[in-house]
């Protein structure tokens, strides 16, 4: 961000005009001055939020965040289930969201995927950057069983459904280490019990339905090399995803919880205690 904003004019305290991109020292002497909060490392420590806040609206346009949490490395351009989970998972962009697109797409997708995916009852390969109801239904079991791994302390990088991990195996393991009658469905409902109960701390919170959504780059501006050249997100498309992304939740037009789905979880405390409202 600090880059972007020098390119176009905008100053950021005593930062020098002359660090660009590829000047090694420059950066490396940024990044310590960020650790130890020393000139403009102070300001840039708060965050690209904080920053935008601070320089006005046309930095903004370069501060690459949701709901405060910067971007992380994959680009969800051209994954569009990374797209709506950093769009609208309560933590914010993380790459262990879900499993990557890729992982399913027609050309370059592992050819064991589809064997564990479809204990999730993902059936079909589907391209990495489609947009629509298909991509929101994989989504959202791969959001649930990561959010499951989340929950029970299990490594992504084992978990199902392409890694080593079996989706009953988690189950098994939930069994043995705690003494439950445990099964493959209650990690599950582990996950999404999880979603459910992230969503709503951020709703008390007072994040707000507007913040479910990706920067407005991820709209305009498109990528400029390779296959995906000139690619970008379709907007109302993927405002479509999210709305069938809350309906598929049990959640209102607003990503609120609805009281049937708050029951469904067991989290209907979070209404007698005044955690959140009613919604029916």
């Amino acid at each position: 961000m600090a880059i972007e904003c020098l390119e176009n004019q905008i100053p950021i305290d005593s930062l020098s005009p002359t660090i660009t991109w590829g000047d090694t020292p420059g950066i490396r002497q940024l990044i310590l001055d960020i650790a130890a909060r020393n000139g403009a490392g102070d300001l840039l420590a708060e965050g690209v939020k904080r920053v935008g806040e601070k320089l006005g609206p046309q930095s903004s346009h370069y501060a690459m965040h949701v709901k405060g949490l910067e971007m992380c490395v994959a680009e969800p351009r051209t994954q569009t289930n990374l797209a709506l989970g950093y769009a609208t998972a309560p933590i914010g962009p993380r790459y262990n969201i879900c499993e990557h697109d890729w992982d399913y797409d027609i050309e370059l997708g592992w050819p064991h995927t589809m064997q564990g995916s479809n204990t999730l009852v993902i059936l079909e390969r589907i391209p990495m950057d489609y947009l629509g109801p298909k991509k929101v239904r994989n989504y959202k079991a791969l959001s649930e069983i990561w959010s499951a791994t989340d929950a029970l302390c299990v490594c992504i990088f084992a978990a199902p459904p392409t890694r080593s991990m079996t989706l009953e195996e988690m189950g098994a393991l939930l069994g043995a280490i705690t003494g439950w009658e445990a099964s493959s469905y209650e990690v599950m409902a582990y996950g999404q019990r999880r979603i459910n109960l992230t969503k709503i701390y951020n709703i008390r919170e007072g994040l707000t339905p507007d913040q479910d959504t990706l920067p407005e780059r991820f709209f305009t501006d498109p990528i400029t090399v390779g296959r995906w050249n000139e690619h970008f997100i379709d907007k109302a498309k993927f405002q479509e995803m999210i709305q069938t992304y809350y309906a598929m939740m049990g959640w209102n037009e607003e990503g609120v919880p609805r009281y049937s789905t708050l029951l469904a979880n067991r989290l209907e405390w979070v209404v007698e205690e005044n955690h959140l409202a009613l919604v029916k």
